[in-house]
């Protein structure tokens, strides 16, 4: 029934703060100092950091002292890419219930039906999703356009010019301040940067999320999950635990 199942569970018994917005992190000291917008400072010995790379590289959260030079370099050296999904609300089936997935030539080229296998029979859901340049191009359109850019490539790809969807939204990661964009992505030349970001500093700083992840495994929900229990065993050898 959706990602928040998955969250919930590991979640269950932590204590957790929603709507929290991090802008500063002091490390200078013997322990870790952590500011919100609201003023209110949170202190450890070590801190685990999971942030997108595009707040990373947006410089939104101010370190003191500066991050390393090497760290620095790392972040700008990797790209953050965009990424998006259309969701679009049929009150009909558009296509037989037993297809859950669409390829295209044309923008956007990916497709996949949430109502696939639920047994709903009087509306479908079709998301469509697009990274890099076809993400760029579609976001180019602006919000309508692209809207109307992912309809007629669905149109096409079933031969049904009628079909008018009663809902339709873009969303837009590069967009959202705290991701400002889809995956991490490694230039050509650069292997090893995801390693170079993962690396703690002075055994305060501790970092984890997919561009953290080995190379096969950036860019998805697993890779962030266990570059978290990466983090997280090493957090706990530097405790002696």
């Amino acid at each position: 029934d959706g990602y928040d199942h998955l969250l919930n569970k590991l979640a269950d018994g932590l204590d957790i703060c929603l709507n929290t917005e991090i802008v500063a992190v002091d490390w200078q000291g013997d322990t870790v100092a952590i500011r919100t917008s609201d003023g209110t400072v949170f202190e450890a010995n070590q801190i685990l950091l999971t942030l997108p790379l595009g707040v990373l590289q947006a410089d939104t959260i101010k370190f003191t002292p500066a991050l390393p030079a090497q760290k620095q370099a790392t972040i700008a050296e990797m790209v953050m890419g965009p990424g998006l999904k259309m969701i679009y609300r049929f009150d009909e089936a558009i296509v037989p219930n037993d297809i859950g997935a669409i390829y295209s030539a044309h923008n956007p080229p990916m497709w996949w039906s949430p109502s696939f296998g639920r047994g709903i029979t009087d509306y479908q859901v079709w998301t469509a999703f697009a990274t890099g340049d076809w993400a760029r191009e579609l976001l180019a359109l602006g919000e309508q356009g692209a809207l109307e850019q992912g309809l007629n490539t669905l149109r096409l790809e079933l031969n049904r010019p009628e079909i008018i969807p009663t809902a339709a939204y873009l969303m837009s990661w590069a967009d959202e301040p705290f991701t400002r964009g889809g995956y991490s992505v490694i230039p050509p030349g650069k292997m090893g940067l995801r390693e170079k970001l993962a690396e703690p500093i002075e055994d305060k700083l501790f970092w984890a999320g997919e561009a953290t992840a080995p190379n096969a495994w950036a860019a998805t929900v697993h890779g962030a999950y266990f570059s978290g229990r990466r983090a997280a065993t090493e957090i706990l050898k530097k405790r002696g635990l």
